[in-house]
């Protein structure tokens, strides 16, 4: 029997093991991608700063057997902005700085300047987060996450917006699924948060 195919079927079969090795690895960070809708000038020239607070009642991240699937996790988040094929390394947070990082992001497409630190005179935009969690649930992923926005004038709060968004996704072999129903569901919810809208509800030009 020719030896060359059965070398070239080893080859494969390991090749195949470790690649069913690294799919189920359990990852230390996890990869977030967020997708930033297109630039525009809708608020340009509007000043504010940014403030993210962290108020989960319940600070873990994993839930159900997504725990065992995520046992390693160190609390690291790696943020990608862009589309899948079109993506870029911004940087790696905790997660109070990956919301931070992604609101600003958000802000700076809409034309606003975010003056670091605050200044006085300059509206505060005040990002509560309330939940953010990822459940494995049998054949799915289930991520859930809210939070509040507030426009803070002059020490005084002038509006609020509560934003609050879950998904779910077919589980997939390894930690890839749960990234990408991350990915899908921290996207949603940045983008929902609506400055115009508070700056109009607090009755600013």
């Amino acid at each position: 029997m020719d030896r060359q195919p059965i070398g070239l079927i080893r080859l494969l079969g390991i090749a195949v093991i470790f690649a069913f090795a690294a799919g189920c690895s359990k990852p230390s960070y996890i990869d977030v991608r967020y997708g930033l809708p297109a630039p525009s000038d809708a608020l340009s020239g509007t000043k504010v700063a940014l403030r993210v607070m962290d108020e989960r009642p319940d600070r873990a991240v994993f839930a159900g057997d997504a725990k065992e699937e995520f046992e390693y996790f160190t609390g690291i988040y790696s943020l990608s902005v862009g589309e899948e094929d079109r993506s870029h390394v911004i940087g790696t947070y905790e997660l109070p700085g990956l919301l931070a990082e992604a609101f600003r992001q958000r802000l700076t497409a809409l034309g606003v300047e975010v003056v670091t630190p605050p200044a006085e005179g300059v509206p505060l935009v005040e990002i509560v987060l309330r939940r953010f969690q990822i459940e494995g649930a049998g054949h799915k992923w289930l991520a859930d996450v809210s939070y509040e926005a507030r426009l803070v004038i002059d020490g005084n709060l002038r509006a609020t917006q509560n934003v609050a968004g879950n998904a779910e996704r077919t589980r997939l072999m390894g930690p890839g699924g749960a990234e990408k129903v991350i990915g899908e569901i921290f996207t949603d919810s940045v983008n929902k948060f609506d400055l115009q809208k508070l700056m109009n509800k607090a009755g600013m030009p």
